[in-house]
């Protein structure tokens, strides 16, 4: 048993570009991602999963539709294939779950919007929904601004629930709002450490 619980909310965070590499416990740098690693403590590691694709559209439909993408084809980016996928909201929601996915970027990037929608995703939000002042990543709003809305959201939100969440602030090009140990470097393995370990703050304060 590993649920206290029947009908559990469930909420599913994606975090962009993460790897190995920057979780200690899993042979990576110390030091990148200090609080993501205390909570293998608590939880549940797997040591060794592996990415099932190369770009941010792959590691959506692995998790929600446990589909592994083809190669040479982003098979979300069809219509008339990805609405064939199964995806684990459609199932909660045949059980009475509401639902609501967040992102701080373009929504309707390689296709997601139609993928979720398809998925029976009730909320979508994304950069649309934040304020101007927030959108100070390239991509749109950073990710403590992401976190702080589902948040807000999962306060309200008719239980049991399934939210989901994307990050965008490990994504190139690795620009965040904040003062890191990995300040000094100039490369883009220090330009994505700082990154990282700005989102696990984030998470953190989650």
């Amino acid at each position: 048993e590993v649920l206290n619980r029947d009908r559990p909310n469930v909420v599913i965070i994606l975090l962009e570009s993460w790897t190995a590499d920057i979780i200690e416990s899993m042979g990576g740098e110390p030091g990148v991602t200090p609080f993501f690693d205390s909570l293998r403590r608590e939880g549940i590691l797997f040591t060794q999963i592996y990415g099932a694709g190369q770009r941010t559209e792959h590691g959506l439909i692995s998790v929600f539709s446990g589909f592994a993408p083809p190669p040479r084809v982003s098979i979300i980016t069809v219509p008339s294939k990805s609405a064939k996928l199964p995806n684990i909201n459609a199932a909660l929601s045949d059980e009475g779950y509401s639902s609501s996915f967040y992102y701080g970027g373009e929504i309707g990037f390689v296709n997601m919007k139609s993928y979720l929608l398809n998925g029976r995703f009730q909320e979508i939000v994304d950069k649309s929904s934040f304020s101007s002042d927030q959108l100070n990543s390239k991509w749109g709003a950073h990710d403590q601004y992401a976190f702080e809305k589902q948040l807000a959201g999962l306060r309200t939100m008719q239980q049991p629930f399934l939210s989901g969440l994307l990050t965008l602030s490990t994504h190139e090009p690795f620009d965040v709002p904040m003062d890191t140990p990995f300040d000094a470097g100039h490369g883009e393995a220090d330009r994505f450490k700082k990154s990282a370990y700005y989102t696990d703050r984030c998470l953190s304060a989650y």
